[in-house]
């Protein structure tokens, strides 16, 4: 499209009512965001005229004097007036209507004064104001030259050797009170550090003062004003301004308001006195009226010289029209050259639409109108940073994250949430931390059960048994640490903190669990649990039965020592020879099916030796409906004693049955043999 003032001359009104709705629609979509409003441009009015300039231009001469500081350290004497100085006799070459406003300066020959500097009067330095020329200040660290002593009192310290200046000497009978040799009996001593509980200052040496920090102990400081020169050089400056005169004259018409113009023609000569020495090439018809234009440029002959003449003609264009928004109608014209009109239109049309924009739970609409609202609505701009606060905060209630997040997941919303500003987040918060104390409960009963697991199986014990108890607490007390944690701490911090309590915990349970176990071998080793009986025989004459037996899973195990009496007829008493005693092991083991005539059992021993025993039966009882039980009777001699005394049975095995054994129940074969070796 042609510029405005091509369309102005050529009184083009289509492409001018075009631009104008542009503009006022470009104008709408910046303000208030919104495109394609029904824009009516009418009554437009276009006045077209010429002007004509006579322009001067002038080179404008002003005096003055200017002052440096003399760093030559030379003397200079003025022998010029500032009257005496000629303004226009320093030449410059660059006279062009283009550079109107340009300045240069001269500086005037044999207009230099040397003066002193009015502060320090030519002494370069002034007197120092902090210590007033001393070159010293009251030290501050001290008073009068001393400080007191820190390691006495008044010059006096206590006698470490005595008591009031007293002390005992001799033993027993000769023990006596006598003086103090090291105080001399006064209880205290002179201490070596002062005089008389004062300590020389290190700062001013007893002098009670120090050096002045501003001026050095100088007593004065550089002067500021003349940067320590000592004088200033006075001198006359001639400033020379490229400026321009005018005068116009409207041909045609005179314009009302403002107007856009182009130049048709021109004539530029060097100026003369004589108006009749511009031959006009361009303007010959406008003679006249160019003349009157140039008598009525003011010129101060003593301060400005013209150089140069220009004329010119220029076509002008002033515009006028309406706008019509919808029943309203504004007013349109020119200024600084562009388009104008009252744009007081955007605050009502930017209520309008304002008031049938839904807000729905997305905000987009309204987000779509930002500019326009900051804009028009002081303060508004803080609405959109809590909308965009709102959709972060949807944003972390909406997250997912995998299966593999689960346990982390709530950790991240919390610390998101945490940096929520501008939303109550309270609620939320107690739900995230309820959640997140659900997921470690979780966590720790998952750390639980194998930890049950673990220490039930190696100490055997049950469930309900103490440690067990310990644990579990542990883990419900870590439970409630890491929910009171993660009120104030961050997730990590309440994780770790529950995790160090269920640790605790479970080397608490650990610690029990040994302990309980190392109770019951020593019980063992003690053998508590054997029993004691008799067994009758056919002549009358009782065995003497020692017995143990106990389970593990769906087998048992039987430790039998039966020692065997002789009778000596003439006494009719027991005598017991352990020299005669049978020692049995029994190994019965459950199971589904049937299985007779088998023999054979072999025991695998901890440094993986073996002892085999081919020609053990294996005996068969029960029925299908209570199940069987295969029975080893296994009878021991001296050397299979021997090896089970000092080392321990891991394995029983047979065609039936391969039985691991614990190492509770390993432990418990060994112990009870050598227990049963000694009893008798």
């Amino acid at each position: 499209m042609a510029g405005l003032i091509d369309i102005l001359l050529k009184e083009d009104k289509i492409n001018l009512e075009a631009l104008i709705k542009d503009t006022v629609n470009i104008q709408i979509k910046n303000s208030i965001g919104v495109d394609n409003v029904d824009v009516i441009v009418d009554d437009i009015k276009i006045s077209k005229f010429r002007q004509l300039i006579a322009k001067t231009l002038l080179d404008e001469r002003s005096i003055d004097e200017d002052s440096e500081i003399n760093r030559t350290g030379g003397s200079d004497s003025r022998s010029i007036s500032i009257g005496d100085v000629n303004l226009f006799s320093y030449k410059r070459k660059d006279y062009t209507f283009a550079n109107e406003g340009n300045e240069k300066e001269f500086r005037v020959d044999k207009s230099t004064n040397t003066r002193n500097c009015s502060r320090c009067q030519g002494r370069r330095k002034n007197d120092c104001s902090t210590c007033h020329t001393t070159g010293e200040i009251p030290c501050t660290s001290c008073t009068g030259g001393y400080n007191d002593c820190g390691n006495c009192n008044q010059g006096w310290k206590d006698c470490y050797s005595c008591n009031n200046g007293l002390t005992t000497t001799g033993y027993g009978d000769d023990k006596r009170t006598v003086n103090c040799t090291s105080c001399g009996g006064k209880g205290r001593t002179a201490c070596r550090n002062c005089n008389q509980g004062k300590i020389p200052c290190g700062r001013c040496k007893t002098t009670t003062k120090v050096e002045c920090y501003r001026c050095g102990g100088a007593g004065n400081i550089p002067c500021s004003d003349c940067d320590a020169q000592g004088t200033f050089n006075d001198f006359f400056v001639v400033t020379s301004e490229i400026i321009v005169k005018s005068n116009h004259q409207f041909l045609d018409l005179n314009p009302d308001g403002e107007f856009v113009k182009t130049k048709i023609s021109e004539d530029e000569f060097n100026y003369s006195k004589s108006y009749s020495d511009y031959k006009l090439a361009n303007l010959k018809e406008f003679n006249a009226e160019l003349k009157t234009l140039t008598k009525g440029i003011g010129i101060v002959k003593e301060k400005q010289a013209p150089l140069k003449v220009n004329f010119s003609i220029h076509s002008c264009a002033a515009l006028s029209f309406n706008i019509k928004i919808g029943s309203s109608t504004y007013i349109g014209g020119l200024k600084d050259g562009k388009l104008w009109y009252d744009d007081s239109f955007l605050q009502f049309l930017f209520y309008d639409i304002l008031d049938g924009v839904p807000i729905e739970s997305d905000f987009n609409k309204i987000t779509n109108l930002k500019k326009p609202l900051v804009n028009q609505i002081e303060g508004f701009e803080d609405a959109f940073t809590f909308i965009a606060e709102y959709k972060k905060f949807e944003n972390i209630i909406n997250l997912k994250y995998s299966v593999i997040q689960y346990f982390d997941s709530t950790g991240k919303k919390i610390i998101s949430t945490r940096n929520i500003q501008y939303i109550n987040t309270e609620l939320y918060l107690k739900h995230l931390y309820k959640k997140f104390t659900f997921k470690f409960a979780i966590l720790a009963v998952f750390w639980c059960i194998p930890f049950f697991i673990f220490t039930t199986a190696k100490f055997e014990f049950t469930l309900l048994d103490i440690p067990n108890y310990v644990s579990l607490g542990g883990a419900l007390f870590s439970v409630i640490v890491a929910r009171l944690v993660i009120n104030k701490k961050s997730p990590t911090n309440a994780m770790l903190k529950g995790l160090l309590v269920l640790i605790i915990a479970f080397a608490a349970s650990f610690y029990l669990s040994h302990t309980q176990q190392k109770e019951k071998w020593d019980s063992i080793a003690n053998c508590n649990h054997i029993e004691r009986s008799e067994v009758e025989t056919a002549w009358d004459i009782p065995n003497e039965k020692f017995h143990i037996d106990f389970w593990e899973n769906e087998h048992c195990i039987s430790i039998t020592k039966i020692i065997k009496n002789d009778e000596y007829s003439r006494i009719n008493a027991r005598i017991k020879n352990e020299e005669q005693a049978d020692f049995y092991i029994k190994l019965a083991v459950k199971g589904s099916t049937i299985s007779n005539n088998k023999k054979g059992v072999i025991l695998f021993l901890e440094d993986k030796s073996i002892i085999e025993l081919p020609n053990e039966k294996i005996e068969c009882t029960g029925n299908e409906y209570n199940g069987y039980v295969y029975a080893s009777y296994i009878l021991l001699n001296k050397e299979q004693i021997a090896t089970l005394k000092d080392k321990k049975v891991n394995k029983f095995k047979s065609e039936i049955y391969e039985i691991e054994l614990s190492e509770n129940n390993s432990y418990k074969i060994k112990t009870y043999i050598n227990c049963m070796t000694t009893l008798n």
